[in-house]
């Protein structure tokens, strides 16, 4: 696993257990204030984890990746003084694809998938939203939450295309 990480301050860790390949996780973290904190944990070969939080004030991302050929991607933003935003992904299977942007505050965003072939986007700006994306199977109808604000969504699929 390569580890590149950018931060004035913040806490970062990453870690690779015997037998990982092939994983690059690059960490982007600018902030002003010590919340800003990022966990990335990586089994497999051929793993992407991207993080970038240099417009959060208070932010928190853990992705943990297993399998083969997973991706994930977390921008998160929000302003001085606010919420937190955070954001989970979880991925156990081959070629999964996960992106989450935030901006604003005290938004939650977390994406499980089990499985191979399956994609989810959860995109959230404004302030107090909560998403939640299950996929469990082999390559489900990719999942697009998109919320502007004060809104709760939760998506779960069984099966497979």
């Amino acid at each position: 696993m390569t580890v590149t990480a950018i931060w004035l301050v913040g806490v970062l860790a990453a870690t690779a257990p015997s037998g990982a390949t092939q994983g690059p996780a690059e960490v982007t973290q600018i902030s002003e204030v010590s919340s800003v904190s990022a966990v990335i944990n990586q089994s497999g070969r051929g793993q992407s984890a991207f993080v970038d939080q240099s417009s959060a004030s208070a932010a928190v991302a853990v992705l943990s990746q297993r399998g083969t050929g997973n991706f994930a991607s977390v921008d998160q933003g929000g302003c001085a003084g606010c919420s937190a935003n955070i954001a989970r992904a979880f991925q156990l299977g081959s070629g999964d694809s996960v992106v989450i942007r935030q901006s604003g505050a005290g938004n939650t965003a977390e994406a499980v998938q089990v499985g191979s072939g399956d994609q989810a986007a959860i995109l959230q700006t404004g302030t107090g939203n909560s998403a939640m994306s299950t996929q469990i199977g082999n390559g489900a109808p990719a999942i697009t939450i998109t919320q502007t604000g004060g809104a709760a969504v939760s998506v779960v699929q069984f099966g497979h295309k």
